[in-house]
C-alpha cells in the first residue's frame, strides 16, 4: 500500500474511532513522509486514546511547530494546550506542562482574536487553582 493509500486509511479510521488502527496508519505514513500539521494532531488524539501518551506528546510537539511555521497561532496554540494537557497527569512533568500553557496563552495573546482555545486555557488555570 501506497502512502497515499495509508494515509487516507488512517484517516478514515480515525474518523470512525478505530483508534488503534488510525494511531498505526498514521504512524506508518508518517515514517514515509513526514505528515502534515492536521495529520499530526490526529496522530497524537488517537495515539492518546490507545494509551500512547509519548507518541501523543511528540506528534502533537510537532504539529504545535508546523502550525508556527504555516503562520497559524491559533492552532498552534490548541496543539501547545493538549501537550500540556498530556503531561499535566505526570507528576515529574508539571513544570513543562505549565511552560505548554504559558506558551499557548502567549500565542492566543499575540493572535487577538476571539477563540475557542482561549476557553481552553481558562479551564487549564482553574483547574490548577482548583488543584
Amino acid at each position: 500500500m501506497g502512502r497515499t493509500d495509508t494515509l487516507e486509511a488512517a484517516r478514515a479510521a480515525f474518523d470512525c474511532g478505530a483508534w488503534a488502527e488510525a494511531a498505526a496508519g498514521l504512524a506508518a505514513a508518517d515514517g514515509q513522509t513526514p505528515l502534515e500539521p492536521d495529520d499530526l494532531e490526529r496522530l497524537a488524539m488517537a495515539a492518546f486514546l490507545v494509551g500512547d501518551e509519548d507518541t501523543s506528546v511528540h506528534a502533537r510537539t510537532r504539529a504545535h511547530a508546523g502550525f508556527l511555521e504555516r503562520g497559524q497561532p491559533v492552532e498552534a496554540a490548541r496543539s501547545a494546550f493538549w501537550v500540556a494537557f498530556d503531561l499535566a497527569g505526570v507528576p515529574d512533568q508539571q513544570a513543562q506542562a505549565a511552560g505548554w500553557l504559558a506558551r499557548a496563552q502567549r500565542l492566543i495573546d499575540a493572535a487577538g482574536e476571539p477563540c475557542v482555545e482561549q476557553g481552553w486555557l481558562h479551564c487549564a488555570v482553574a483547574r490548577r487553582c482548583a488543584a
